[in-house]
């Protein structure tokens, strides 16, 4: 992936250590979830020492692109490093539930300098979630009136 069109894919994993709670970075293309964990490289990582892993990627930037907005959200409950519940809420089509994650799309910035579009997607293992619900929005039935 990151030869491809230009992009740079890497995956930060949150995970408990020997030493306690640790981050360790690797390509994304030594990265791999599978039935038994996390894949990096030669090391297999089980899924019950994994809090989270974050896919970041860099590419080029178009301008004129256009993001049409979700009017479904997507909230997800999970357990964090700390054992603290935290909560996350994405556009529904920033969310997809995976065989081993939840994925949700949680930032995509701009670096104008570098012309750069910064994507960076979080994945909590089912293990780590406590819930998650749909929550569709409702429009006004009665939009509020212009004062004059």
């Amino acid at each position: 992936m990151e030869h491809a069109a230009g992009h740079r894919a890497v995956v930060k994993v949150v995970l408990e250590g020997q030493q306690g709670i640790t981050d360790r970075e690797v390509s994304a293309s030594e990265f791999e979830a599978t039935e038994r964990g996390l894949t990096m490289g030669s090391l297999l990582v089980p899924w019950v020492r994994v809090f989270r892993y974050d896919t970041i990627v860099r590419q080029a930037f178009v301008p004129d692109a256009v993001e049409a907005g979700s009017r479904v959200k997507q909230r997800v409950v999970y357990q964090d490093e700390r054992g603290l519940s935290k909560v996350m809420e994405v556009a529904l089509d920033r969310f997809e539930a995976g065989q081993w994650a939840v994925t949700m799309l949680a930032a995509r910035e701009v670096d104008a300098e570098r012309g750069e579009l910064l994507i960076r997607k979080i994945s909590i293992p089912w293990h780590r979630v406590i819930e998650t619900e749909r929550i569709f929005a409702v429009p006004d039935p009665e939009p509020a009136k212009p004062e004059r």
